[in-house]
């Protein structure tokens, strides 16, 4: 992947622009997270250039793949169930390996935890450069 996580930078401004929100408005991310840092590194320097340090610093991360490892191609549909499941119950799940995340992003927790949650930004890359950023909204 680009290091500097171009294609990420482009789907995420885009997929913020489309939905008119601002950085600040988005509450809970759910990276691709690939725990490898060849991939990792790219979407954290993406992350940084698009919603900023302090943002990421602030904002809650879930993640699927501590507890699955990567499923593929298949792994997209999940984080996307796992974005919306989050603003439908209002709970982040708890995270396994969480101790050691890339600075500035926030360490997972132990415990599921309930919190307000209106807009989820999951983000996607697959292996031939592709990437997506779709943002979800709580409604109801």
């Amino acid at each position: 992947p680009d290091p500097d996580g171009r294609g990420l930078q482009v789907a995420i401004r885009a997929a913020l622009r489309d939905a008119d929100l601002k950085p600040d408005d988005i509450d809970l991310l759910v990276p691709f997270a690939l725990g490898h840092a060849d991939w990792d590194t790219p979407e954290l320097n993406a992350l940084l250039a698009t919603l900023g340090e302090s943002k990421l610093a602030d904002t809650p991360i879930v993640s699927l793949k501590p507890n699955l490892g990567s499923t593929g191609a298949g792994i997209g549909a999940l984080d996307l169930a796992l974005g919306a499941l989050c603003l439908h119950h209002q709970t982040l799940p708890p995270t396994l390996n969480r101790a050691n995340p890339l600075p500035p992003l926030r360490p997972g927790h132990a415990e599921p935890v309930e919190t307000g949650l209106t807009h989820a930004l999951v983000l996607s890359t697959g292996f031939g450069g592709q990437c997506t950023a779709t943002l979800l909204k709580r409604v109801g």
